[in-house]
């Protein structure tokens, strides 16, 4: 049964949606194994061919939101296209699952910094003081490049989060359209200039599509229908439902399970200094985006 919106956007989430939220989070932070899965079978441009042409492929069925072709080119340009070649390009050359878990949450606080410079918004004391304590965290995970993560990795994953939150800003100004529809029809942007470029800078592509065994086709339906489809669609309907504010507290758990995931299956190991970074990253998308307004 569908709750009564007026009574959702007032009462504590049901936990039926808590568990789904934290569901989402939970598949989304483990979204970077499976990068790192399909990064082991396909050169980066590749995977990224394959994982949208994947994606896009209900567009037959679903019809385009009423966004003109320029605007959607454009958005699918910085939200896919630029933000996954910088970020499997990082992880490729040296950017650990987990820690890229972390340094993509820095979009929370580039996005309304951007926002000011395109659209003239007004950022926060809140949010400045959100933006300065993650930045130090960063600052101490650079501190720590050494062979196991490289600064090359370390700064195209900081690319790519900048490229989300550009794509953000951007989609302040499309208003209410169906998000699945829309994810959609940016899925159908990306797998043509990927494979040409593959095509120009990676080599023949049929060799690794000809050699895909059954733990890469698992990483590609995972990246496009589970975290693409699912996640996307999921994290929809709970924001249509609840405030923002409400929801958005629990995608600071992706990083939980992206760290956790990573440490499970590549043994990935965090020294003391890599955690204190990450915790300030977190600590300052926290204190940048969530309220702390006391109740009455």
């Amino acid at each position: 049964m569908r709750p009564d919106p007026a009574y959702a956007m007032s009462a504590p989430m049901p936990l039926r949606h808590v568990g789904l939220a934290i569901l989402v989070a939970a598949l989304w932070g483990c979204n970077f194994v499976a990068i790192r899965w399909g990064l082991d079978a396909y050169p980066p441009l590749l995977l990224i061919a394959l994982r949208f042409a994947i994606s896009a492929a209900p567009v037959l069925i679903v019809p385009r939101p009423a966004i003109p072709w320029p605007r959607l080119l454009i958005l699918s340009l910085f939200m896919f296209v630029l933000q996954f070649a910088f970020l499997f390009a990082g992880m490729e050359l040296g950017m650990t699952p987990g820690m890229a878990s972390i340094l993509m949450q820095s979009q929370a606080f580039l996005t309304p910094a951007f926002a000011m410079i395109a659209l003239g918004e007004r950022v926060t004391a809140r949010q400045l003081a959100g933006g300065a304590v993650a930045l130090a965290g960063l600052a101490l995970v650079a501190a720590t490049v050494d062979a196991s993560m490289t600064l090359v990795g370390f700064v195209l994953t900081l690319a790519a989060a900048a490229s989300w939150a550009v794509g953000n800003v951007m989609q302040k100004s499309i208003g209410p359209v169906d998000r699945f529809a829309l994810t959609l029809w940016l899925s159908v942007v990306p797998p043509i200039p990927a494979l040409l470029a593959s095509l120009a800078l990676e080599g023949d592509p049929l060799g690794p599509i000809l050699a895909t065994g059954w733990r890469d086709l698992g990483a590609l339906i995972y990246l496009a229908i589970v975290s693409t489809w699912f996640g996307y669609v999921a994290w929809g309907r709970l924001l249509s439902l609840y405030p923002v504010a409400m929801v958005s507290p629990y995608a600071l758990l992706i990083p939980i399970f992206g760290m956790a995931s990573s440490a499970l299956v590549f043994g990935e190991r965090f020294g003391i200094e890599r955690l204190a970074g990450a915790a300030l990253v977190m600590l300052g998308v926290a204190i940048a985006t969530l309220s702390f307004r006391r109740r009455g």
